[in-house]
Parts: structure tokens; sequence; C-alpha cells
């Protein structure tokens, strides 16, 4: 269960170019880990508020993650999510219809959603937006100095070698 956004950056010209010189697979790549960077604030708040609901799961608060889509056409697609084993979560953020007590002939009743997931992205967009060029920038000097490093011991790929050259 994820909630979809969509969100366009714009002032990141500097970035842009940069990422341009690069293969599009390292970009891609590199983009990815920057947007799961940046989302960790949305999944910090997202675990705290689904620890402190009614439901009170501690399990479901911990399977709380940032995943990556990687089969899109899009460079980088990035959920904040529980894992598949509780699911269950995703009701109490939509609300549901329920029996008392698992009583098949008692009449259904209605749980309200007790939304977690989006007042968490609500609380952190602002942050999210302000780290990602910050994140952003650390990825792309880390890869930097990975292959350098990498240049330095004789061991760099012929990838590795022309995404040295697009820095």
């Amino acid at each position: 269960m994820s909630l979809q956004f969509r969100a366009d950056m714009d002032g990141f010209k500097e970035l842009d170019n940069a990422l341009k010189k690069l293969p599009s697979g390292v970009a891609r790549a590199q983009l990815r880990a920057a947007s799961r960077r940046s989302m960790k604030p949305v999944q910090r708040e997202a675990k705290q508020r689904l620890a402190s609901s009614s439901w009170k799961s501690e399990k479901a608060a911990a399977s709380v993650k940032v995943m990556t889509l990687k089969n899109t056409r899009l460079p980088s697609v990035v959920a904040v999510s529980t894992d598949s084993d509780n699911w269950i979560a995703a009701l109490y953020e939509y609300g549901f219809h329920t029996r008392p007590y698992g009583n098949p002939n008692a009449p259904l009743v209605y749980r309200p959603p007790e939304s977690w997931l989006r007042p968490a992205w609500d609380a952190n967009i602002k942050r999210v937006e302000s780290n990602f060029g910050d994140e952003l920038w650390y990825v792309l000097q880390r890869l930097a100095a990975r292959l350098q490093k990498q240049a330095a011991a004789g061991k760099l790929s012929r990838t590795g070698a022309r995404t040295l050259a697009g820095f």
C-alpha cells in the first residue's frame, strides 16, 4: 500500500547538467539513491504515526520502508510503504468495514480511517524538497570518490571509466 504523489523539482539546472554527462543507467541509479535518501523523514514520521495509532502495531511500524520501483518509464519512482506481510495497515489508512470479533452473523461496523502515511507526507514535503538537491550532490560526490579510488587501484570498469570521464 502506498499513496502516490508526483513532485516536479525546479531550480536544479547544475544537477541536471551533471546527470546528463553520466551514462543513463548510472544517472538513474544516482537519482534513485538521492530520492530514497530524501524520503527518510517521511519514513520516520510514518513509523511514529503507525506505532502510536489506536492499532499500535510495532511490527507494522517496523516494516515501513522506502522502496524504489525500477521498471518504470520515469527515471526515479520512490514509495514509502509497509511490506506485503502488513497489508492491513492500508485498511487503517483508508478506513474499512469489519465484523466485530470475527462473528460472521454480526452486522458490519465501519472503522473510520486512521491516516498515518498522508499526514507524514504532508508534514515533511518541504523537508523532502529542500533535502533532495543536497542528497543528489552527496551521492554524486560519493560516486566520484568511489570511481577515483577504483581508478587508482587499477580496477575501473569500462562503464566506470565513461562515468568518470563525465565528471
